[in-house]
C-alpha cells in the first residue's frame, strides 16, 4: 500500500511539474504575441533604401508606400520565388499609378534568399553594391522580432530601422480562437526562440 501511495505521489508531483512547464510556455507565448511590434508613429529619417522581406500579405505595397514617403531612393524585395519579376508583381498586386512607377524604376528583386538568414545576406550584398548603409526593413509584425535578431547579427556597417506590417486577417488579441492564427504564431514563436539561441 505504501508503495502504491509513493507512486501516486510521484506521479502527482511529475504532473504538477509538467503543468507548471506548460503554463510557463503558454505565458511566454502570450507575451510574445501581445508585444509584437507595431508601426512607428513617425517615418524614419535619413533612409537610403527600403528592404522588403517577402512572405506575407501587404509587405510589398507597404514598402512602396514608404519608398514614396521617406528619403529612400531605392528598394530591394528579397526572397521572391523563382520566375517572379516586376511584371508579375505589377499584375498580381493592387497598386496605385505612383506605386507602379516606383516598382518599375526604383526596385530591385532578389531571387536567391530562401529564408530570413538568406534575406539578411542578400540585403548586405545588395547594400554593399549600392554603397548605402541606412536601411529600413519592412516585414510582418509577427516576423519582425526574428528578422531583427538575424539582421542585427550581420557583420557589416549597416544601420537598420524597422517597420511592422499589420496583416489584416491577424488579430493578436484573439489568436486562441483561430487554428490558422495559432499555427502561424506558434510556428513563428518557435523559429524566434531558435533564433535567440543563435542556431540560425
Amino acid at each position: 500500500m505504501s508503495g502504491r501511495l509513493f507512486s501516486l505521489k510521484r506521479l502527482a508531483k511529475s504532473a504538477m511539474i509538467y503543468l507548471i512547464i506548460l503554463l510557463s510556455c503558454v505565458g511566454i507565448f502570450q507575451h510574445f504575441v501581445l508585444t509584437l511590434p507595431v508601426p512607428p508613429k513617425h517615418l524614419p529619417a535619413n533612409i537610403d533604401a527600403v528592404i522588403v522581406a517577402t512572405g506575407g500579405q501587404g509587405r510589398i505595397q507597404q514598402g512602396l508606400k514608404l519608398l514614396a514617403q521617406t528619403d529612400a531612393e531605392m528598394m530591394l524585395i528579397t526572397g521572391v520565388g523563382r520566375g517572379i519579376n516586376k511584371l508579375t508583381l505589377t499584375n498580381s498586386l493592387v497598386l496605385t499609378e505612383e506605386e507602379r512607377r516606383l516598382l518599375s524604376c526604383c526596385v530591385d528583386i532578389d531571387l536567391t534568399a530562401m529564408d530570413t538568414a538568406g534575406n539578411a545576406v542578400a540585403t548586405a550584398k545588395w547594400a554593399k553594391q549600392k554603397q548605402i548603409s541606412q536601411l529600413l526593413l519592412v516585414t510582418a509584425n509577427y516576423h519582425l522580432p526574428r528578422a531583427q535578431l538575424i539582421f542585427s547579427r550581420l557583420d557589416t556597417e549597416l544601420t537598420f530601422s524597422f517597420w511592422a506590417v499589420m496583416p489584416e486577417d491577424l488579430d493578436v488579441t484573439k489568436w486562441y480562437k483561430s487554428w490558422q492564427q495559432l499555427r502561424l504564431l506558434g510556428r513563428e514563436f518557435a523559429k524566434y526562440s531558435i533564433a535567440r539561441l543563435g542556431v540560425v
